[in-house]
Protein backbone atom coordinates (compact mmCIF):
# COMPACT_ATOMS: atom_id res chain seq x y z
CA UNK A 1 0.00 0.00 0.00
CA UNK A 2 2.96 2.27 0.44
CA UNK A 3 3.25 3.20 -3.22
CA UNK A 4 -0.50 3.63 -3.91
CA UNK A 5 -1.87 6.91 -5.16
CA UNK A 6 -4.60 8.74 -3.26
CA UNK A 7 -7.18 7.75 -5.87
CA UNK A 8 -6.27 4.10 -5.57
CA UNK A 9 -6.43 4.19 -1.77
CA UNK A 10 -9.97 5.64 -1.78
CA UNK A 11 -9.08 9.17 -0.68
CA UNK A 12 -9.29 10.78 -4.12
CA UNK A 13 -12.76 12.14 -3.43
CA UNK A 14 -11.54 14.29 -0.53
CA UNK A 15 -9.87 17.11 -2.55
CA UNK A 16 -12.88 17.83 -4.82
CA UNK A 17 -15.18 17.77 -1.81
CA UNK A 18 -13.02 20.30 0.03
CA UNK A 19 -12.86 22.40 -3.13
CA UNK A 20 -16.67 22.61 -3.20
CA UNK A 21 -17.18 22.97 0.54
CA UNK A 22 -14.77 25.84 1.16
CA UNK A 23 -16.64 28.41 -0.98
CA UNK A 24 -19.93 27.36 0.61
CA UNK A 25 -18.53 27.71 4.12
CA UNK A 26 -17.04 31.11 3.28
CA UNK A 27 -20.35 32.29 1.82
CA UNK A 28 -22.16 31.28 5.00
CA UNK A 29 -19.56 32.92 7.24
CA UNK A 30 -19.49 36.15 5.23
CA UNK A 31 -23.27 36.56 5.06
CA UNK A 32 -24.06 40.28 5.66
CA UNK A 33 -27.21 39.60 7.69
CA UNK A 34 -25.36 38.83 10.95
CA UNK A 35 -23.43 42.08 10.52
CA UNK A 36 -26.71 44.00 10.32
CA UNK A 37 -28.00 42.27 13.44
CA UNK A 38 -24.75 43.04 15.23
CA UNK A 39 -24.99 46.69 14.20
CA UNK A 40 -28.54 46.87 15.58
CA UNK A 41 -27.42 45.31 18.86
CA UNK A 42 -24.54 47.79 19.07
CA UNK A 43 -26.98 50.67 18.40
CA UNK A 44 -29.27 49.43 21.18
CA UNK A 45 -26.37 49.17 23.62
CA UNK A 46 -25.11 52.65 22.77
CA UNK A 47 -28.54 54.29 22.92
CA UNK A 48 -28.98 52.81 26.39
CA UNK A 49 -25.66 54.46 27.33
CA UNK A 50 -27.09 57.85 26.32
CA UNK A 51 -29.06 57.68 29.61
CA UNK A 52 -25.99 57.05 31.79
CA UNK A 53 -25.47 59.41 34.74
CA UNK A 54 -21.87 60.22 33.68
CA UNK A 55 -21.70 62.83 30.91
CA UNK A 56 -18.45 61.30 29.61
CA UNK A 57 -20.20 57.99 28.95
CA UNK A 58 -23.08 59.80 27.22
CA UNK A 59 -20.60 61.79 25.10
CA UNK A 60 -18.72 58.70 23.97
CA UNK A 61 -21.97 56.87 23.27
CA UNK A 62 -23.11 59.70 21.00
CA UNK A 63 -19.75 59.79 19.16
CA UNK A 64 -19.86 56.02 18.74
CA UNK A 65 -23.41 56.10 17.39
CA UNK A 66 -22.14 58.47 14.73
CA UNK A 67 -19.32 56.08 13.94
CA UNK A 68 -21.71 53.12 13.67
CA UNK A 69 -23.83 55.18 11.28
CA UNK A 70 -27.11 53.42 11.98
CA UNK A 71 -30.04 55.63 10.98
CA UNK A 72 -32.15 53.93 13.65
CA UNK A 73 -30.29 55.98 16.27
CA UNK A 74 -31.41 59.34 14.84
CA UNK A 75 -34.46 59.83 17.14
CA UNK A 76 -32.37 59.15 20.26
CA UNK A 77 -29.62 61.49 19.06
CA UNK A 78 -32.17 64.23 18.36
CA UNK A 79 -33.44 63.84 21.93
CA UNK A 80 -29.83 64.01 23.16
CA UNK A 81 -29.50 67.52 21.69
CA UNK A 82 -31.35 68.60 24.87
CA UNK A 83 -28.89 66.94 27.28
CA UNK A 84 -27.85 69.02 30.27
CA UNK A 85 -24.12 68.84 29.38
CA UNK A 86 -22.74 70.76 26.36
CA UNK A 87 -20.20 68.05 25.46
CA UNK A 88 -23.01 65.53 25.05
CA UNK A 89 -25.06 67.96 22.95
CA UNK A 90 -22.05 68.66 20.70
CA UNK A 91 -21.35 64.92 20.33
CA UNK A 92 -24.99 64.33 19.37
CA UNK A 93 -24.73 67.02 16.68
CA UNK A 94 -21.49 65.48 15.36
CA UNK A 95 -23.15 62.05 15.24
CA UNK A 96 -26.20 63.39 13.41
CA UNK A 97 -23.94 65.04 10.84
CA UNK A 98 -21.97 61.84 10.31
CA UNK A 99 -25.11 59.75 9.90
CA UNK A 100 -26.48 62.28 7.44
CA UNK A 101 -30.18 61.53 7.84
CA UNK A 102 -32.45 64.35 6.67
CA UNK A 103 -34.89 63.65 9.51
CA UNK A 104 -32.48 65.49 11.83
CA UNK A 105 -32.52 68.76 9.85
CA UNK A 106 -35.64 70.23 11.47
CA UNK A 107 -34.36 69.54 14.99
CA UNK A 108 -30.88 70.86 14.18
CA UNK A 109 -32.21 74.03 12.54
CA UNK A 110 -34.51 74.70 15.49
CA UNK A 111 -31.84 74.01 18.11
CA UNK A 112 -30.74 77.04 20.14
CA UNK A 113 -27.83 76.52 22.47
CA UNK A 114 -25.92 78.66 24.94
CA UNK A 115 -22.61 76.99 24.04
CA UNK A 116 -20.71 78.24 20.99
CA UNK A 117 -19.06 74.81 20.61
CA UNK A 118 -22.47 73.16 20.35
CA UNK A 119 -23.77 75.80 17.93
CA UNK A 120 -20.67 75.25 15.77
CA UNK A 121 -21.22 71.49 15.62
CA UNK A 122 -24.92 72.00 14.87
CA UNK A 123 -24.04 74.29 11.93
CA UNK A 124 -21.52 71.74 10.66
CA UNK A 125 -24.04 68.89 10.97
CA UNK A 126 -26.64 70.89 9.03
CA UNK A 127 -24.18 71.59 6.23
CA UNK A 128 -23.06 67.94 6.06
CA UNK A 129 -26.64 66.72 5.82
CA UNK A 130 -27.62 69.35 3.26
CA UNK A 131 -24.58 68.52 1.12
CA UNK A 132 -25.47 64.85 1.35
CA UNK A 133 -22.06 63.89 2.71
CA UNK A 134 -23.22 62.12 5.86
CA UNK A 135 -20.94 59.28 6.90
CA UNK A 136 -18.53 60.08 4.06
CA UNK A 137 -17.60 63.21 5.99
CA UNK A 138 -15.00 61.45 8.10
CA UNK A 139 -14.03 62.44 11.61
CA UNK A 140 -15.08 65.85 12.86
CA UNK A 141 -12.75 68.77 12.30
CA UNK A 142 -11.30 70.09 15.51
CA UNK A 143 -9.80 73.51 16.13
CA UNK A 144 -6.82 72.32 18.16
CA UNK A 145 -6.09 75.86 19.37
CA UNK A 146 -9.44 75.89 21.25
CA UNK A 147 -9.78 72.20 22.11
CA UNK A 148 -9.48 71.05 25.67
CA UNK A 149 -10.49 67.40 25.28
CA UNK A 150 -11.41 65.22 22.35
CA UNK A 151 -11.73 61.48 22.61
CA UNK A 152 -13.44 59.15 20.17
CA UNK A 153 -13.88 55.44 20.68
CA UNK A 154 -13.16 52.92 17.98
CA UNK A 155 -15.33 49.88 17.44
CA UNK A 156 -16.73 48.41 20.63
CA UNK A 157 -16.27 44.78 21.51
CA UNK A 158 -16.43 42.45 24.44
Amino acid sequence: MRGQSRAASGRGWLCPLIGCAVPLILALCLDPRPALAERGARRDQLTAMLRNSDFRVRTQAAFSLGRVGDRGAVPQLIATLDDRHPAVRAAAAVALGRIGDGRALEALRGHRDSSEAVRSQVRRAISLIEEGQGDRAGPPTVSWAKARHYVELGDLGN
